[in-house]
């Protein structure tokens, strides 16, 4: 069929048919590219459609009330056949400059050498921030070839229907062959791919340490948190999803979750169960490289089969769709990498390529790889192990290990003892390691913090390494800890990209490792050999890196054997420009900060640099390094953050996590700013909806407030949307301490406290009164109560006021005169009774004398 419909495009360009391909083109991407294409505006070759033959909007619900349009993706279509660079040059600084343009789908008749094409998408990329996808007419036929496009493609061509039959039916026919025959009746090319996959995702990271079980053995099928709290499986987020972004800390098994998808996959395709994907592992450094999508993952996939492959993929192997399901592309360490602009890149190629029909994709990444993740993904989280994880994983270890049930016992005891006095969540890769350790020497005390176990882990591994009997390739071996230190910590605060093979060679000949003559033309390979026998490095397409990393944290913070708070504070600022918030840049480095941690004698002070450092990620640090008894240096730094900071929200969650630290020495500040109208909407619920789950009576405090503060508002849409959220039952008990809180509160407006006073005189009015003499100015008290508008109980205390003969007399005169305008009758009243105070002067007497006739 692609040679019919390729003789089509021909003529279509031989008779000047560029309107008919511009329909072509419309249609075929509205069936495959993601839809919602509509032709542009103006007319062809006069520059009023801005160099867009049709267009894309990608529609995004923001707020329920509001519908906004995200930047377009656009399709430009030419049918010429020479000059087509400048062609497509020309059309892409129109389209820039029309503005919100993120993507350009180029359709041509013609065939473009792909070094062209590659240069072209590299200049888009650069000069005008847009992702170029182009479709020659190689390309485009092959394309177009589909079964379920075919059809449309030669109507509109003008084939002959005739040959159409018969091609779909040997479509078909070969589909059902591919699902119906024995595994070795693949196709040579995507059998041999498969395998390979199965085999790359089934490698064992320590293949040469007798000690560690298989990991494919030892997997558990990881749970995800959905975005509404549910739990699901990742074939179940697959398919309920339309592509899928995973996040999870350091070691949480993300990677682990990939190659577990691919082997699932790969091995259920090889056993003749047709599947809905076919797995394409990928790591995102690969997306980062501005080439094009097919062309990426076909870099990428070889870059990490090279070795297991039989023969090279042909380059277009992923523009052709699967005879059946759709491929299902696994993008792992979206953190990992470090250059902003690069990951932004790998987030503009997989929102770009999710518009193809014939792929899907899974991204994992550590929270805050991505500011915001693109829309057609949704978000899941690697839920953590709990205890009956952990037990399984235990057991699991030691049924692989065939241990006796005394030594089991032995490891399984170590592991719970360390995990109920450790407070950090054990992950897979903490919980292999400790395992290991244990299964190892079980005499031993198991390390105590994570600095510690990857240390102890890292020592064992090294430690298998025999001597070689060459002095050098031993001095190679003995220093393989401070080569690495360096390398790492190199990588993270100077060059993130440097080559590791390379860093490692010259920091050996700074320490005099040198190779003698023999071991020179080598010795490239030789230090590969030493690094990969370690068991800290791995190889993948060619290039060394770190097996994992946190093993690379890990290396880097060894450089600080005793790190200050300004060194958390200096690192983390190296590593500023990389990321798009203050969020993101601390949610990506918490392993590495933990670390850190481990090694500095003053937690507390350390965590409070970050916090005045960094105040807007307030939440994220205290939530994460909370086990390490935050006190007075944290809890000073949020105080001062709570109160101080210019941004309101943030000042709310400082206060939320200082309550979380100290409880109820943020409660003040997160009450007055329930009620601050300067904070938005959806800040101010946040806080109200954080106070009402506290204890039963701090909810009847924010209650209390918000209904106040509704009674005064005329935004119905506030009241709909922060009432809910206080209505409940409240007991009188919860009440009364409520309103005392309230009351006592010296960051409300004293308007505010005077009327929790007048309530709380309901309950318990001697309490009341002790909490309204104690903060308000006996001058202005009477003009207090009276604007409370309490006046079941704004007059019992005024007279409890001027009947208290611990009050100034002047204060109390004035208190009563205060309220004669409003109540002449009631002034009368308290005129008398103060008349009779025994403790009152004769001039004092007179005086009230002579204020009751002046009121008469």
């Amino acid at each position: 069929m692609s040679e019919q419909i390729r003789f089509g495009l021909d003529r279509l360009r031989a008779r000047n048919g560029f309107h008919e391909f511009e329909v072509l083109c419309l249609d075929f991407a509205n069936a495959t590219l993601g839809g919602h294409f509509v032709p542009a505006t103006g007319p062809v070759g006069d520059g009023g459609d801005g160099g867009q033959d049709f267009v894309s909007h990608l529609r995004l619900i923001q707020k329920e009330t509001e519908i906004a349009f995200a930047d377009e993706v656009v399709g430009i279509c030419t049918i010429r056949a020479g000059d087509l660079v400048t062609k497509i040059r020309s059309d892409l600084r129109a389209v820039a400059a029309a503005g919100h343009v993120t993507g350009v789908f180029a359709f041509l008749t013609a065939d473009l050498p792909i070094s062209r094409i590659q240069d072209l998408q590299r200049e888009a990329n650069a000069k005008h921030g847009i992702r170029l996808e182009v479709f020659d007419g190689n390309r485009l036929a092959t394309a177009m070839a589909r079964v379920d496009f075919a059809e449309i493609a030669y109507r509109r061509l003008n084939l002959d229907q005739r040959s159409l039959a018969a091609a779909v039916r040997s479509t078909d026919e070969a589909r059902r062959w591919a699902e119906e025959t024995t595994p070795g009746s693949f196709h040579p090319e995507f059998y041999d791919y498969l395998k390979a996959v199965m085999e790359a995702s089934r490698q064992h990271p320590w293949s040469f340490v007798d000690q560690i079980p298989d990991l494919d053995e030892l997997y558990q099928p990881q749970t995800l948190r959905t975005p509404n709290g549910s739990t699901c499986t990742w074939r179940q987020a697959v398919e309920q999803s339309e592509h899928v972004f995973v996040t999870g800390p350091a070691g949480s098994g993300k990677s682990s979750l990939l190659r577990h998808i691919a082997t699932a996959l790969s091995s259920r395709w090889l056993g003749n169960e047709a599947q809905p994907w076919v797995p394409v592992p990928v790591h995102a450094h690969d997306l980062a490289m501005g080439k094009s999508l097919t062309q990426t993952l076909h870099d990428g996939v070889e870059r990490q089969l090279r070795s297991l492959l039989h023969r090279p993929l042909e380059a277009d192997f992923f523009d052709r769709e699967p005879l059946s399901g759709r491929w299902l592309v696994l993008v792992d360490g979206l953190d990992e990498v470090r250059d902003h602009d690069q990951r932004q890149t790998v987030l503009r190629v997989a929102e770009f390529a999710t518009r193809m029909s014939s792929m899907r994709f899974v991204i994992t990444s550590r929270p805050g790889g991505a500011n915001k993740v693109p829309d057609p993904f949704t978000s899941y989280e690697v839920k953590p192990f709990n205890a009956a994880n952990v037990r399984q994983f235990v057991e699991r270890w030691l049924e692989l290990r065939d241990r006796p049930s005394e030594a089991g016992a032995r490891v399984t005891h170590s592991l719970t003892s360390l995990l109920d006095r450790t407070s950090w969540a054990p992950s897979p890769l903490v919980l292999l390691m400790i395992c290991t350790l244990a299964d190892n020497d079980s005499r031993q005390p198991l390390p105590e913090t994570l600095d510690q176990i990857y240390a102890k882990f890292a020592e064992w591994l090294v430690s298998r390494l025999k001597s070689s009997g060459e002095p050098v390739i031993d001095d190679l071996q003995n220093q393989i800890h401070t080569l690495l230190e360096a390398a790492a910590s190199h990588r993270l605060l100077e060059d993130p990209e440097a080559h590791l093979l390379d860093l490692a060679i010259k920091l050996a000949a700074t320490r005099g490792i040198t190779p003698p003559a023999p071991l020179a033309a080598n010795w490239h390979r030789t230090v590969e050999e030493v690094l990969l026998r370690s068991g800290l490095i791995t190889k993948l397409g060619g290039q060394l890196d770190f097996l994992h990393a946190s093993f690379e944290e890990y290396y880097a913070v060894r450089a600080f054997p005793d790190p200050s708070p300004e060194d958390l504070v200096d690192i983390l600022a190296t590593q500023e420009a990389s990321y798009d918030s203050v969020v993101d840049l601390v949610s990506v480095n918490l392993h590495l900060l933990e670390l850190l941690l481990d090694r500095t004698d003053d937690a507390d002070a350390a965590i409070a640099a970050i916090v005045e450092a960094y105040p807007s990620a307030v939440t994220v640090i205290v939530e994460h390094f909370e086990h390490y008894g935050l006190s007075e240096r944290t809890a000073d730094a949020l105080k001062s953050v709570a109160d101080d900071y210019y941004e309101l929200d943030v000042q709310a969650q400082a206060a939320a996590a200082l309550d979380d630290i100290e409880p109820g020495k943020g409660l003040q500040r997160r009450l007055a700013l329930s009620i601050d109208l300067d904070m938005e909407d959806d800040d101010r619920l946040n806080v109200i909806s954080g106070l009402v789950r506290h204890s039963s009576d701090v909810a009847a405090a924010i209650q209390w407030l918000t209904f106040e503060t509704l009674d005064n508002t005329l935004d119905s849409a506030w009241k709909f949307q922060a009432a809910p959220l206080v209505t409940f039952a409240v007991s009188d008990e919860d009440r009364a301490r409520g309103l005392q809180l309230l009351a006592s509160n010296t960051e409300l407006p004293e308007h505010h406290r005077i009327a929790a006073c007048c309530d709380l005189a309901g309950y318990d009015q001697e309490q009341a009164y002790r909490l309204l003499r104690s903060f308000t100015q006996t001058r202005w008290l009477a003009m207090n109560l009276t604007d409370s508008r309490r006046e079941s109980y704004a007059p019992t205390l005024l007279k409890r006021f001027v009947l208290d003969d611990t009050v100034a007399f002047t204060h109390r005169l004035d208190a009563i005169k205060y309220v004669e305008d409003d109540d002449p009758r009631w002034a009368r009243t308290l005129y008398d009774a103060l008349a009779h105070s025994p403790v009152l002067t004769d001039q004092q007497r007179d005086a009230v004398t002579s204020a009751v006739e002046n009121h008469s």
